[in-house]
């Protein structure tokens, strides 16, 4: 909503708000960290969350997205390199 995208130093309410990551999964190897929102996949602006999964499983394991990152108030860029999904039970 505005308010939180604000709060985020968005100054419209898009992107993905990073709310969680898999220990030694992709994004934590590509230094991402909780509170994070993405902005752009690929030079693709992000609108939401679907627009990110959208972003990331039209692409194979292995495949290196460059990433937008909006972590407080500044702008990063970050790579990192599609895993393939863990099974139900399966440890990271």
């Amino acid at each position: 909503d505005p308010t939180l995208a604000e709060s985020f130093g968005l100054s419209e309410a898009t992107g993905a708000l990073i709310a969680g990551i898999q220990r030694n999964g992709p994004a934590a190897t590509a230094g991402l960290r909780l509170g994070d929102v993405i902005t752009q996949v690929n030079g693709k602006k992000i609108i939401n969350s679907r627009t990110l999964i959208n972003a990331i499983t039209s692409n194979r394991p292995g495949t290196t997205l460059k990433l937008e990152v909006l972590r407080g108030g500044e702008t990063l860029k970050a790579e990192a390199i599609i895993g393939e999904r863990p099974q139900p039970g399966q440890q990271q």
